[in-house]
């Protein structure tokens, strides 16, 4: 239906939105049909080429307010064209008469757009049902599981994450939490704020949506109604994201690292034997924490081996063990104190981790992001504006040894052998599937790979005695 919204009073401060929409009545001739929707808006924010209100605001005029105006003028448009399919249907048209009353009866509240008709019986939406799921989800079979696996403590947390960042998605846009209505508009929505208001990067943002995915499939499963696309549209997915900042050591860092003296500070020495561990095995710090002797056994050739189940798989159908070659360096560390030193804090084991480097010499200057305060635009329950300082990821200048973390072990172990055999067998140990997912994971620039270019090269001009 073709109409437009105009402003009543354009040069006041404040304005009521009319609804105005032109009949022919006969050759040449009009019947102009203008009649309040019953909403008021600062004329300033009125975008009049969109028909709502536009992204600028005045000073008490929230985006929480405007969110809400736009969505109803939204209902008054679906509203109205439900109506007129409905017409249609029986090959009549909607008069004058016909179309101001449908628009009273909407403003009046009379009429909703038969939402009680298109939504069925009563449901939880999104916030309700993940406030209920998460008490509860440790009991549930996970939906990947073959067997009796549960959902894992660690999958609870990302629900917990979850749960405040749809709560302020919702109270800053006023976008509906309906899973019935949820659909690919509604994910590129939540992609957009998430990005220009909260600044979150991609990476994050996917994860989100993968618990969305998740969650949905459970409620589903429970017997609520969900729609179709969070399951089964391939838009209604994690956004493409350009590759992490996440550093790797070098061999040649590594070298230095295993040189420095730190007899005499205990606990450093201790975090170091730590990082060597995870650099030459390719292990996730999950199951860096799980090591023990008992995991390490000789082979029918009497080599010795670390036997490891991975924690993070999947699907529980997938779960292998992986045997992964006890490399000198490892070796040494093991000979050295007679067994793999506990991992007991992840954060401790990070921050010393950047002091390790640092003392190594990674201090060259890399444009690379890190996390550092900012503060965010949001809005409460109540429509209520206010600030908040958050930590995000912000693109800036930084020393190579700031960026280091537990997952540059992993990275090391991939992106140094990279190259030196054939990548099926990093892949075995790493548990990459894909050939293509593997060479998005390693981290290895352009020089190197040059380098190593050149050093196979001479080496093989080498065997040939050229």
């Amino acid at each position: 239906m073709k109409y437009t919204l105009q402003l009543a009073n354009p040069k006041r401060q404040n304005s009521n939105v009319n609804f105005v929409k032109s009949f022919k009545v006969g050759k040449g001739k009009y019947n102009s049909l203008r009649i309040s929707t019953g909403l008021s808006v600062p004329t300033a924010c009125w975008d009049k080429s969109n028909n709502q209100l536009g992204e600028q605001l005045i000073e008490g005029f929230t985006p929480f307010e405007r969110n809400q105006i736009n969505q109803r003028l939204k209902d008054l448009e679906a509203y109205l064209a439900k109506a007129e399919a409905s017409a249609q249907l029986d090959d009549a048209a909607l008069g004058f008469d016909e179309v101001r009353s449908l628009v009273e009866l909407w403003r009046d509240g009379q009429k909703e757009p038969d939402a009680t008709e298109d939504r069925g019986p009563a449901q939880p939406d999104l916030i309700q049902y993940l406030e209920e799921f998460i008490p509860r989800a440790t009991n549930l079979r996970s939906k990947f599981a073959r067997e009796k696996e549960r959902i894992t403590e660690k999958t609870v947390q990302q629900y917990t994450q979850l749960l405040p960042l749809l709560k302020h998605f919702h109270y800053y846009t006023g976008v509906e939490m309906d899973l019935r209505n949820i659909n690919v508009q509604w994910h590129n929505a939540f992609i957009q704020w998430g990005v220009e208001v909260e600044r979150y990067g991609l990476q994050t943002l996917g994860k989100h949506i993968k618990s969305i995915k998740r969650l949905a499939y459970y409620a589903r499963i429970e017997g609520l109604e969900v729609n179709a696309a969070i399951l089964q549209d391939e838009d209604f997915d994690k956004p493409t994201a350009p590759a992490d900042d996440t550093q790797y050591f070098t061999t040649e860092e590594l070298e230095r690292i295993q040189a420095l003296d730190l007899s005499e500070n205990p606990r450093l020495e201790l975090e170091r034997d730590r990082l060597i561990i995870g650099c030459y095995t390719g292990l996730r710090i999950s199951d860096l924490k799980r090591l023990n002797k008992e995991m390490v056994r000789k082979n029918a050739r009497g080599r010795e081996r670390i036997y490891i189940k991975p924690e993070k798989v999947k699907k529980a159908r997938e779960q292998r063990t992986i045997a992964i070659p006890i490399l000198k360096p490892v070796k040494d560390v093991l000979e050295r104190r007679g067994g793999f030193p506990r991992f007991t804090n992840e954060q401790a084991f990070n921050k010393a981790m950047k002091v390790i480097a640092e003392m190594a010499g990674m201090d060259e200057t890399i444009h690379a992001g890190k996390q550092q305060k900012i503060t965010v635009e949001r809005v409460n329950k109540h429509g209520e504006a206010y600030e908040a300082e958050v930590t995000r990821k912000v693109d800036r200048e930084c020393k190579k040894y700031e960026l280091m973390s537990t997952h540059s072990c992993r990275r090391s172990f991939a992106s140094n052998l990279y190259g030196m055999m054939p990548n099926q067998h990093i892949m075995a140990i790493t548990g990459h599937k894909k050939e293509a997912d593997f060479l998005l994971y390693i981290r290895v620039t352009a020089d190197e790979h040059a380098d190593k270019f050149e050093q196979f090269y001479e080496q093989e001009m080498e065997r040939r005695g050229l």
